[in-house]
């Protein structure tokens, strides 16, 4: 059917219906084509197969474990639901459910399948509209949604592609109502999967957003403003960050723009639709068409009006039957033409999946006509101006336009008849027969002719027709010189002597292959008349034959006809012609040659020997390989005939070696090691009477040491001064070395403050550890473990800032933070006798929480922006440059030199001596942890920093409690980070990374190696800091 490996295939019969092909698949399920086995109609019909937790085997979905099961079970009743949902609509401006039902462990939704274009092909091909086109597609699908939002229901994702303009009577169709797929969205993956990125508004991206009818109208607001710039929106997530930060919405003004031929209140109102705030944007469909004066929506009825019926009109005026010749003066469309490309097909689904058959017809500029505006109240069977024009000879039903016939037939090239004339032949498209009924007939030379009586061309509706002509049969004698020949239809041997008459042949042109011994065997075309016999006679050319001899060198060697199924031999016999030869031996090269046969043919063909491997492999890896007299280049394994080689090896530290190798009939590999050259060794040490010492090889340092060339690392130390660990680059011409000790700083471990207010410092060493995860599972964002060198000292808060030292600069400088400023929004808590999940409550900041508040408690509910703020105020109030402390320091302190999942070991039963985790401590009754600890740490809520033991450094709380922000952006993995301590500041930098877990998160998020990150701009109930600076001289 397709290759999508997971659809039924074609012919499948499901339900009442016959599978044609599929129309489309993505991660929610597959779109088919169908036929209507009882009617005879095509429909499309959508399956539920959720990829990402279920698949077919044989005909049937099962969920792909056990554990995904209750996700499939769910969603299955979602995509039910909006079934049943979508067929309690009945507009013209809505895609139209007809059934749905289950079968093969899942269910089936069964859509009208209609001709038509996306708006959004029609704006890749005009780029905009004006005005009067935008609200010719707009204003029916404001009235569709009316009585979508009148019934309690949203679309959720409206969008250009989700928009198509039918071709039957050019009526927009809205399609793809995205409940179910929200739904399951929720349940199993980021909202961002389920959002199209600026039609979508800011409350789709979240999953607790507040979500109506403005939720509809920022979408066909958006698609608006693409059709007057050409431009799609940017993302609502984009504006709502650029507005958090006082900067301009990267939305441009559309009054501000020049845009002829719009009216101030229609663009007035498209932005109004676009607020970023769903409050401030109209909150129904009535109130946005009320900012466009003449344009407006009636009250919501329990049931849309029905449609009037065009069949029943014709039968109640006693139209007469008419002549299939075109109208000779058909007036042009009322509905716009730039909406359409003549003869474009469109699936209307759920799936908003498109494809079109293009034909021959192209629209022309001159063709762009446009129709006055309709008020939205029914617009979609509104009956259109002009339909009557006097100059018809023919009578015609006031009121109606011209009848539309559509056939489609196997094999193409049919003629197709009307009442006995001639209209054209398939495929055919023909919009300008009058409306009646008519005896259709379909004839073609070689198949039967199919008879359709009594078919009824209505004006304004698609007559689509679809056949397969059945082949006829008639029988063809052959006459073919000489006699003998034989006879191959399909490859397969139909007689092996002529003449001969074959019957019950396809009537019509057919291929058949013609052979005789001594001739050229021909592929000829025949025509086989139907229900009759025809006479086809034809002389094949003889072929003349020479000899082929060749003369080997080596005598031996195997001589191929790689084209043909031959064996040479000396002398053998050929038919006269160029034949392609391979020669070949064991040792020698092979030759590909050309042979022209004419007559006898003799040929002499020597092969080369082939010339064997030749590599040189040295000691140390990387030296440089040079022929000595030889111009050829040096390369390893390269191939060289027997003799002598005279080589040059030489590399940066090492004693350069002339050698001659010799090369014979063998592949040679020829090991050298080189010798090292020594260099004297030397460093101005200040004070002069440091201590210096080896830390990589075994040797005592003497000044003017003889030592290979290489780095090494010294350390040097004086009383009185820090100790400092360096690396030198030992190489011939190389300056001598200086190194300068620093005086002593606090020493590593050592407890400070830099005022009696200031939070405590620990003094750290500087050092080099593994960063990452070094257990057997590990998540992505943990890999590769990678050696990171912490160069410089630097101090680390004792603990996290508590509430009373935040307090105190909040006080001094009248600070409020985000949760504080946008107070409607508030701060991100759990909140555990209300839900179980995070989720921004209103009013909540790290003043007011759903616990009691403590001042030795770890300050909460600051975003990355408040938390830089802090350390600008405590770097001017000290003098000293405090910052957060990098990715890479923040685990470098943590471990505290230990290299297991904590700094204390492996035990998760321990973990509760040492952290504030969810734990086995009582909660509230009706929550439980997800994957508590199997321990209890006696808290809830955050605890008074500093409650739990220290690690080997003397830090509390680098487990659990709360996470901490630190300086870096975030990155998935820790490909291309740098191998020093420094915080890395590229990737997402609208994320920034935090570490260390919290008193709601698991024992396994705790791990020191564990990675988070969280939006730069949004704190949480979960989230705090600890600060940092560099120790220096």
């Amino acid at each position: 059917m397709a290759d999508y490996k997971q659809a039924l295939p074609t012919g499948y019969e499901l339900d009442k219906y016959r599978l044609l092909s599929v129309l489309g698949f993505g991660g929610f399920g597959i779109t088919y084509l169908a036929e209507n086995l009882t009617l005879g109609h095509r429909v499309a019909i959508k399956e539920y197969l959720p990829n990402e937790f279920a698949m077919r085997e044989a005909r049937t979905i099962h969920p792909k474990s056990p554990e995904e099961a209750e996700n499939f079970a769910w969603g299955l009743e979602k995509f039910k639901e909006e079934a049943r949902t979508l067929t309690r609509f009945r507009h013209p401006n809505l895609v139209r459910v007809s059934d749905y039902f289950e079968a093969n462990n899942t269910a089936y939704i069964v859509m009208d399948y209609e001709d038509g274009e996306s708006l959004n092909e029609i704006l890749r091909r005009k780029s905009t509209l004006t005005e009067d086109q935008l609200k010719r597609v707009v204003l029916p699908i404001a009235d569709g949604l009316r009585q979508v939002h009148a019934a309690g229901y949203l679309h959720r994702d409206i969008k250009p592609g989700n928009i198509y303009v039918r071709l039957e009577d050019e009526t927009p169709v809205l399609l793809d109502f995205g409940a179910a797929r929200r739904d399951i969205g929720n349940r199993t993956r980021s909202m961002l999967s389920v959002a199209s990125a600026g039609y979508s508004p800011m409350e789709q991206y979240e999953s607790d957003g507040n979500q109506g009818p403005w939720t509809d109208i920022y979408s066909l607001s958006a698609v608006c403003y693409k059709a007057i710039t050409g431009d799609d929106p940017p993302e609502a997530t984009r504006r709502e960050s650029q507005l958090l930060r006082d900067m301009p919405d990267p939305l441009p003004s559309l009054l501000e723009m020049d845009l002829p031929g719009y009216s101030r209140n229609f663009l007035q109102a498209v932005e109004a639709g676009l607020e970023v705030i769903e409050k401030r944007r109209p909150q129904s469909v009535e109130e946005w068409l009320e900012l466009m004066p003449g344009e407006r929506v009636e009250p919501p009825t329990d049931e849309p009006a029905p449609a009037l019926d065009a069949r029943a009109v014709k039968q109640d005026a006693g139209t007469e039957r008419r002549s299939p010749a075109v109208s000779p003066a058909a007036p042009s469309s009322p509905f716009p033409q730039w909406l359409w490309l003549p003869g474009l097909a469109v699936l209307t689904s759920i799936a908003g999946i498109a494809y079109f058959w293009p034909t021959t017809s192209t629209p022309r500029d001159d063709e762009l006509g446009l129709r006055p505006p309709q008020a939205i109240a029914g617009a979609g069977n509104a009956a259109r101006a002009g339909d009557a024009p006097e100059s018809r000879s023919s009578p015609r039903i006031a009121g109606l336009g011209d009848a539309i016939l559509v056939v489609e037939t196997t094999p193409p090239g049919v003629e197709v008849l009307l009442d006995g004339e001639t209209i054209g032949s398939t495929p055919l498209r023909r919009a300008d027969l009058l409306a009646g009924f008519y005896d259709l007939s379909l004839r073609h030379p070689a198949y039967e002719t199919a008879v359709l009586p009594g078919q009824d061309l209505v004006d304004n509706r698609v007559l689509r027709i679809s056949r397969t002509l059945q082949r006829g049969v008639g029988a063809l004698t052959l006459l073919v010189d000489p006699l003998n020949a034989w006879v191959e239809l399909d490859g397969v041997r139909m007689v092996d002597r002529t003449p001969v008459t074959l019957e019950d042949l396809p009537a019509g042109e057919l291929m058949l292959t013609l052979g005789a011994e001594e001739h050229r065997t021909e592929v000829v075309t025949v025509t086989v008349p139907k229900d009759g016999i025809g006479v086809f006679e034809h002389e094949l050319e003889p072929v003349a034959y020479g000899t082929l001899a060749l003369d080997l060198e080596p005598p031996d060697a195997n001589v191929e006809f790689p084209a043909l199924a031959l064996d040479y031999s000396p002398d053998m016999r050929l038919q006269e012609g160029v034949y392609q030869l391979v020669v070949s031996r064991e040792g020698f090269v092979a030759s590909s040659l050309t042979v022209a046969v004419a007559g006898d043919t003799r040929r002499q063909v020597a092969l080369v020997r082939q010339a064997e491997a030749f590599t040189v492999a040295v000691t140390p890896p990387g030296a440089e390989v040079d022929f000595v007299g030889r111009a050829d280049e040096y390369r390893e394994g390269m191939l060289l005939p027997p003799g002598e080689y005279r080589l040059r090896i030489a590399s940066a530290g090492y004693q350069p070696l002339e050698v001659t190798v010799p090369h014979g009939a063998e592949p040679t590999i020829a090991e050298f090691t080189l010798e090292r050259e020594l260099l004297a060794f030397g460093v101005t040490v200040s004070p002069a009477n440091a201590d210096v010492e080896f830390l990589d090889i075994d040797e005592t340092y003497r000044p003017g040491m003889e030592l290979p060339p290489g780095e090494y690392r010294l350390r040097f130390a004086a009383e009185g001064y820090a100790a400092r660990e360096v690396t030198l680059i030992h190489e011939s011409g190389s300056p001598q070395a200086s190194v300068e000790l620093a005086r002593e700083l606090p020493a590593p471990g050592a407890r400070f403050r830099d005022c009696p207010e200031c939070p405590e410092l620990v003094a750290l060493d500087a050092g080099e550890f593994r960063m990452g995860c070094m257990n057997p599972e590990c998540s992505e964002d943990e890999l590769p473990v990678r050696t990171v060198t912490v160069a410089e000292r630097f101090a680390l808060g004792r603990h996290e800032v508590t509430i009373a030292e935040f307090r105190r600069f909040a006080d001094a400088m009248g600070y409020q933070t985000a949760a504080e400023r946008l107070s409607q929004r508030g701060c991100r808590t759990l909140e555990l006798l209300e839900r179980q999940q995070w989720e921004f409550t209103p009013g909540r900041n790290w003043r007011d929480l759903e616990y009691p508040v403590e001042d030795a408690q770890p300050v909460v509910c600051v975003n990355w922006f408040d938390v830089q703020a802090y350390l600008e105020w405590l770097s001017a109030s000290t003098g000293e440059a405090y910052r957060l402390p990098s990715e890479a320091e923040w685990e470098f302190a943590a471990r505290a030199g230990a290299p297991t999942p904590y700094f204390f070991g492996s035990d998760e039963e321990l973990l509760c001596d040492y952290a504030n985790v969810a734990d086995q401590t009582e909660l509230p009754e009706g929550f439980a942890w997800g994957s508590p600890a199997d321990c209890d740490d006696g808290h809830i809520f955050p605890a008074p920093a500093a409650s739990f033991l220290p690690n080997a450094f003397g830090l509390h709380d680098m487990h659990g409690n709360v996470w901490e922000w630190v300086q870096d952006c975030w990155n998935g993995n820790y490909l291309q980070a740098p191998q020093d301590a420094g915080a890395r500041l590229d990737g997402d930098c609208d994320q920034r990374a935090i570490r260390g877990g919290s008193w709601a998160t698991s024992a396994a998020l705790n791990r020191t190696a564990n990675r988070g990150s969280n939006p730069s701009l949004e704190g949480g109930a979960f989230l705090g800091f600890r600060v940092a600076r560099s120790l220096v001289p």
